[in-house]
């Protein structure tokens, strides 16, 4: 199944589209998108999920913590699942105290590796005498062997130093490197995958896809970081012929 027939088959609206370039994003909670994407469509599930840390992500007022963070997540990702082809991956970046749960995924998937998103000039606050600079990368597998082989030359490497991109009320509050997502793509996805992301926010993982030559499934919950992610998305990709 190719991206054009994924997107013929949900029957919401797109808020962006382009057929051409692979790239989609629905302004929508992904609880009601995940349920119309065809069985096992998706070559990889890449995204960044809220943090449940207060953050404000678009109401405008104080966020609160869910106190079902974990069961309401793991339920995205059981949906995510039913999507995702066997072998694939479900990568996505949390806090360090979210390492225990992120370590026991819900079934299909299993745990498969904990990465480390390094942050050499993270401006995070230090708390107790400790200054933050990295953050994990949880990597989850569907199935019992993952689509790539290991046993090559072409070697992930584990701790991935990025900057921190500075947000603000008027773009998104938690921009992720768009260097440190193309390595997570290039690391779980064939070349020309359809990727997804739930939690597209500004539009970093679809960026990542298009400069990659991937498709990106996108979904955001907050139209106005759709309308950014719909300006990210068409941006031209400026190709180097070697």
């Amino acid at each position: 199944m190719d991206f054009n027939d994924i997107v013929d088959s949900i029957s919401i609206k797109p808020y962006y589209l382009d057929r051409d370039a692979g790239q989609v994003i629905y302004c929508s909670d992904c609880r009601l998108v995940l349920p119309l994407i065809p069985d096992k469509s998706i070559d990889l599930v890449l995204t960044d999920p809220p943090y449940n840390v207060g953050i404000d992500y678009g109401s405008g007022a104080k966020a609160a913590r869910r106190d079902d963070y974990i069961p309401w997540l793991n339920d995205i990702w059981v949906k995510a699942a039913r999507v995702a082809k066997d072998g694939s991956f479900l990568i996505y970046t949390n806090t360090t105290t979210f390492i225990p749960d992120g370590m026991k995924p819900p079934e299909p998937w299993r745990y498969f590796h904990l990465a480390c998103w390094h942050k050499p000039l993270s401006l995070r606050p230090a708390f107790y005498g400790v200054a933050p600079h990295w953050e994990p990368i949880f990597i989850s597998l569907k199935g019992d062997k993952p689509w790539r082989l290991f046993r090559n030359e072409d070697i992930f490497n584990d701790v991935v130093s990025a900057n921190v991109e500075f947000g603000s009320k008027d773009t998104h509050p938690c921009i992720k490197p768009l260097s440190l997502y193309k390595k997570l793509a290039l690391f779980g996805c064939p070349a020309r995958s359809i990727i997804l992301d739930p939690f597209l926010g500004s539009g970093i993982t679809a960026r990542a896809a298009k400069e990659l030559d991937c498709k990106c499934i996108g979904i955001e919950i907050e139209e106005k970081y759709c309308e950014i992610a719909a300006k990210r998305c068409s941006q031209s990709v400026m190709r180097l012929e070697v």
